[in-house]
């Protein structure tokens, strides 16, 4: 009864992980994976995790709606945790993208602004991403905010394969179900399919670079 119910789950699992853009591509990495994703029951107002965590857990959004707070009080500097392993993953490209996403929350504004005479306009900035302070009296840090509620959508994935610091804090707005993947048993894994991990790696990379994560193409 346990091998079925656990096949049963597999099966059902599968229908949102096929949608997960990372794993395009790694179809044995996915399947060996699959098995090994707990569902969990996420309530309003639960932080799944916060700004600057080290991530231990992958989250595929099942259902509901999440909310992504970027904000600029984030020391991205601090999030270098490159291990010697990551090397062949080229973690200057990565950490150059994971700063970049950082930096479009903070300085995010339109380019006829950016005058180099000038210097950076701060206060404006703020108010273009609504935190208040229009005049510049005090040092309101910005924040970017990202919903997420669509089926397969993931938080964690950089932390996840390159060892950075979480950019952003994830909160559940209504309840929501998730898909959660421990970083243990996800590196294991990794250890035995190491060709479908490289190809997983530059995935995430690109959806980086592409996405309005807010991420920045350099």
């Amino acid at each position: 009864p346990n091998a079925l119910r656990r096949a049963v789950l597999s099966d059902i699992y599968m229908v949102t992980l096929r949608r997960v853009p990372i794993f395009i591509g790694c179809p044995e990495l996915l399947r060996v994976l699959c098995p090994m994703f707990r569902r969990a029951a996420c309530l309003t107002g639960d932080k799944l995790v916060n700004q600057g965590d080290t991530v231990q857990e992958l989250y595929v959004l099942e259902s509901g709606q999440l909310k992504l707070t970027f904000s600029s009080s984030f020391d991205d500097d601090e999030g270098d945790t490159f291990s010697d392993s990551d090397d062949e993953a080229n973690p200057s490209i990565f950490r150059a993208t994971v700063r970049a996403a950082v930096r479009k929350a903070r300085y995010s504004m339109r380019e006829e602004d950016a005058n180099k005479d000038k210097p950076r306009q701060r206060p404006r900035l703020r108010s273009v991403l609504h935190t208040g302070d229009h005049d510049g009296s005090h040092d309101v840090p910005a924040e970017a905010v990202r919903m997420l509620n669509h089926r397969g959508q993931v938080i964690g994935e950089p932390g996840f394969c390159f060892g950075v610091k979480q950019s952003c804090t994830a909160e559940v707005v209504i309840p929501s179900s998730c898909l959660v993947l421990l970083k243990s048993d996800f590196m294991q894994v990794t250890k035995e399919l190491p060709n479908e991990f490289v190809h997983l790696k530059e995935s995430v990379i690109s959806q980086l670079k592409q996405s309005n994560h807010p991420a920045i193409k350099e």
